[in-house]
């Protein structure tokens, strides 16, 4: 029996068992990898204003979760160009690989696509790209501001030297 589950804001689907055999969650689910990260993605929480500013050493570990964040998103969209470039306009992994970062990077392509499903191919991934583009700018950018903007409104008095 297969049961959606569109209560936690974010579409999980899991096999519902009457024993209590394998890893199931408390709601008798089981988790699937990309519910995992996702769930240990929302984990890493930005302090609310009343909380005293992130020692430098979490700091720096949030910075490193962002970035990974972002390497890996920037990583799985270049290879999702490369496939696309392949297949749809037969261009060899050095051509595809050029046009789908230059795409990625903002760049805009080398060349121009040969066919219909290649132009096609070309006008999504660089309507992907764009937000993509803005999207890593916007994780590498949030632990910095926060913590910048943190500083000016925490109290003095709770505020350490790191």
């Amino acid at each position: 029996l297969w049961v959606v589950n569109y209560l936690s804001g974010f579409l999980s689907v899991g096999i519902v068992h009457q024993s209590n055999s394998g890893r199931l969650d408390p709601e008798g689910r089981i988790s699937f990898p990309f519910e995992i990260a996702y769930q240990n993605f929302l984990e890493c929480k930005l302090e609310k204003p009343h909380l005293s500013v992130l020692p430098l050493q979490k700091f720096y570990w949030r910075l490193a979760k962002f970035g990974l964040t972002a390497l890996a998103l920037a990583g799985f969209s270049l290879f999702v160009g490369i496939l696309g470039y392949r297949y749809f306009e037969n261009q060899s992994w050095p051509e595809a690989f050029l046009n789908a970062a230059m795409l990625l990077g903002a760049m805009g392509p080398v060349g121009e696509p040969q066919t219909d499903a290649g132009k096609i191919f070309a006008g999504c991934y660089a309507l992907y790209c764009g937000l993509v583009f803005l999207f890593i700018a916007g994780l590498l950018v949030t632990p910095v501001a926060h913590r910048f903007l943190h500083i000016f409104h925490a109290d003095p008095d709770e505020h350490d030297s790191n």
